[in-house]
C-alpha cells in the first residue's frame, strides 16, 4: 500500500470518529434538553421564588390565625371547665360535710362516753321540763327576743314599713331554723346525738349568715334552748327505754315466780296426797297386825316400819313445800306502771310512790 492510501484511510477513520463523537454529543444534548423540560414541567409552580414565598407566607399567616382562634376557644373552654370544677368541688365539700353530720358515729357512744346533761329520775320529770323549755321558746318568739336586728331599716322612706320587713324576715329565719331543729330532734338516736347537735349548730350559722345582709340574727339564747330541747328529748327517749326494760324485767320475774309458785303448790299437793296414802296404809297395817301371827306378823311389822318412814318423808316434803311457798310470797311486791299495763285507774294517783312509773318495795 502506498503512503497516499494510508493517508486516505487515516483521514477516513478520522472522519468516522468525528461523526461518532458528534452523534454521541448530540444524543447527550437531547437527553439534557428532555431532563430540563421534565424539571421545568415538575417545578413550574415554584420557578417564581418571590411569588411562591408570598403564597407560602400567606398560607402560614392563615394557619397561624386559625391556631390563635383555636387557642382562644380552648382557653375559654379550659377556664369554663376550671370554674365548673371549682363549683362542683365546693358542692361536693358541702355535701361531704352534710353527710358526715348524718353518719352514725358509733365509736364514742358505743363505749358509753355520752355524758347526760340532766339527772331526772323519771320520764315524767323529763316531760315536764321539756314542756318548760318549749314554753320558754314560745315566750321568746312572742316577746320578739328570739331574733335580733342591729339595723334600723326604712322602706320607701318609712320606718314603719322597715320594721314590718324586719319582722317578716325574722319570722322566715325562725321558721327555717325551727324546721332544721325539728328534723334533727325527730331523728336523734342513741348513736347520733353528737351529729344532731352539730347539725343544729350548722343550721344556726347558715341561717344567721343569710340574715347578715339585713343585720338580723337568731339569738344565742334561742339556739341554746333548742340544744336543750334536743338533749332533753334524747334523754327522755333513753329514760323511757330504761323504764320499759325495767317493766319487762319485772314482768319476766313475776312470770318466773308464778311458775315457781305453781310448781311448789303442785309439790305440796303431791306431798299431801302421799302423806294421806301412807297414813291410810299405816292404819290398815296396824289393824291387820293385831290378827297376824308368825311370819305374817313379821312381814306386817316391817311394812309398818317402812310406811312410818314414808309417812315421815311425805310430811317433811309437805312442810318444805309450804315453807318455800311462804318465802316466795313474802319476797317482793312488784308494782307495774299504771300506764300501758292495767289502765290509769287501778291505783290512786295521790300516793307519793306514783311519781315513778315503777317501784320495787321490800317487805
Amino acid at each position: 500500500m502506498t503512503i497516499l492510501s494510508l493517508i486516505l484511510v487515516a483521514a477516513l477513520l478520522m472522519v468516522v470518529i468525528a461523526i461518532v463523537l458528534l452523534v454521541i454529543q448530540l444524543s447527550k444534548k437531547t437527553r439534557t434538553n428532555e431532563e430540563l423540560k421534565e424539571s421545568l414541567s415538575k417545578y413550574k409552580d415554584i420557578i417564581n421564588v418571590d411569588s411562591e414565598v408570598s403564597k407560602r407566607k400567606a398560607a402560614l399567616e392563615t394557619l397561624g390565625s386559625k391556631l390563635s382562634e383555636l387557642e382562644k376557644v380552648y382557653k375559654n373552654k379550659d377556664s369554663a371547665l376550671n370554674q365548673d370544677y371549682l363549683q362542683h368541688k365546693a358542692i361536693y365539700e358541702n355535701l361531704r360535710k352534710e353527710v358526715s353530720l348524718l353518719e352514725e358515729n358509733l365509736e364514742n357512744i358505743s363505749y358509753g362516753l355520752y355524758k347526760p346533761h340532766y339527772d331526772y329520775k323519771t320520764s315524767e320529770e323529763f316531760k315536764q321540763n321539756l314542756e318548760k323549755i318549749i314554753d320558754r321558746q314560745r315566750q321568746e318568739i312572742k316577746n320578739e327576743t328570739a331574733t335580733y336586728c342591729s339595723g334600723n331599716w326604712e322602706v320607701r322612706g318609712s320606718k314603719t314599713e322597715g320594721a314590718k320587713m324586719t319582722k317578716h324576715y325574722s319570722k322566715l329565719m325562725l321558721r327555717a331554723f325551727n324546721g332544721e331543729c325539728d328534723a334533727a330532734i325527730a331523728k336523734v338516736r342513741w348513736n347520733n346525738i353528737d351529729n344532731m347537735e352539730a347539725r343544729i349548730g350548722k343550721a344556726f350559722e347558715a341561717i344567721n349568715k343569710l340574715g347578715s345582709t339585713l343585720q338580723i340574727t337568731v339569738t344565742k339564747e334561742y339556739f341554746d334552748l333548742k340544744l336543750q330541747e334536743l338533749q332533753l328529748e334524747f334523754e327522755l327517749e333513753e329514760k323511757l327505754y330504761q323504764e320499759k326494760e325495767e317493766q319487762r324485767k319485772i314482768r319476766e320475774q313475776m312470770r318466773e315466780e308464778e311458775k315457781a309458785q305453781r310448781e311448789i303448790e303442785k309439790a305440796r299437793q303431791e306431798a299431801e296426797e302421799e302423806e294421806v296414802r301412807n297414813e291410810k296404809a299405816l292404819q290398815k297395817a296396824k289393824a291387820e297386825i293385831e290378827k297376824a301371827k308368825g311370819q305374817e306378823l313379821e312381814r306386817l311389822t316391817e311394812k309398818i316400819k317402812m310406811l312410818e318412814e314414808n309417812l315421815q318423808k311425805a310430811h317433811v316434803l309437805k312442810e318444805r313445800a309450804i315453807s318455800r311457798a311462804q318465802l316466795t310470797k313474802s319476797g317482793h311486791v312488784y308494782i307495774i306502771s299504771n300506764i300501758g299495763s292495767f289502765g290509769d285507774t287501778v291505783y290512786p294517783k295521790n300516793g307519793s310512790w306514783m311519781n315513778s312509773p315503777c317501784r320495787r318495795i321490800q317487805i
